[in-house]
């Protein structure tokens, strides 16, 4: 089943010549530009539990997907004239509007959840920034994750559920674009030149204090966007050397605490999933979701 509000995005009526207020096309390309890049700030998904269906005997990690409306300005404004629609569709075909990366960019915003000794340990709020573009025109898929809320990959026996939960938000968006609702497929899946990570703090450094009152030393390393990419680098490599990203990601530059880490995932052959990830939910593609 298909979402026509995200995944046919491209505005297909067609009539005479649009002529926005009698403007010259050239100052009319330029506002809908503006509105290409306005910021949306819609939370897709609160957090991701674990659910146990009875029937099929099996567990699952699913996101608490957002029920409101996922509200785009420059679809919105397609949908309010046929003659806006002419002229978003004739501004989406120009070279002007392939040329310009910041039109083919999705920014999103990740978080942690948990305190104390679990800081990190789960995917909390999901939040899409911006979406300029529909998803078959994507060509950068910007994250940034706020390293005051934490990150562990690992929990008691295996993977953590953050790991496991960023692997399949990767996958949804890939597979079913923005809402990330595996009921509504794309046509086809989505190609990303390049995935961006960078692990910045969102706001100050996180308040937590130890006895006394100084800052706890565990949450101060564990918060610390340097030490944060590099536990994120490990997980990122670990993704990238299953092999299921090529075809999907050519490109993944990760940045935190002025260093930077890369790869090539269109270069990597892959090794499949690790045996001791198996049973945690890191299937590729939509079959665990339909089966």
């Amino acid at each position: 089943m298909s979402d026509p509000a995200v995944v046919n995005m491209t505005p297909t009526t067609s009539s005479p010549r649009a002529s926005l207020l009698g403007l010259p096309v050239e100052l009319r390309h330029l506002i809908y530009q503006q509105v290409f890049l306005l910021p949306i700030d819609h939370q897709v998904s609160s957090s991701w539990k674990l659910t146990f269906d009875l029937e099929k005997r099996r567990s699952q990690l699913l996101p608490d997907l957002n029920p409101t409306r996922l509200s785009i300005p420059w679809l919105n404004l397609s949908l309010t004239s046929r003659t806006l629609a002419s002229d978003l569709r004739s501004l989406m075909s120009s070279p002007s509007y392939a040329a310009d990366e910041r039109l083919h960019t999705y920014t999103l915003d990740l978080e942690g959840e948990g305190e104390g000794l679990t800081l990190g340990c789960r995917l909390g709020p999901t939040t899409w920034v911006s979406l300029p573009c529909p998803p078959q025109d994507v060509r950068i898929l910007d994250v940034r994750y706020d390293t005051n809320t934490g990150l562990q990959t690992h929990g008691d026996g295996g993977p953590s559920r953050l790991t496991t939960a960023l692997f399949q938000t990767l996958n949804l968006l890939v597979h079913c674009g923005p809402r990330l609702d595996f009921g509504r497929v794309l046509p086809e899946p989505m190609r990303i030149h390049e995935l961006r990570i960078e692990m910045a703090r969102k706001g100050g450094v996180r308040p937590a204090r130890g006895e006394g009152g100084e800052v706890d030393s565990w949450e101060k390393r564990a918060t610390d966007p340097e030490m944060m990419l590099y536990a994120f680098g490990s997980l990122v490599g670990m993704y990238v050397r299953t092999g299921v990203w090529k075809g999907v990601v050519d490109k993944v530059r990760m940045r935190g605490g002025g260093k930077t880490l890369s790869w090539d995932p269109e270069d990597v052959e892959g090794e499949g999933i690790p045996p001791e990830w198996k049973g945690y939910g890191f299937e590729w593609g939509l079959e665990a979701y339909q089966r």
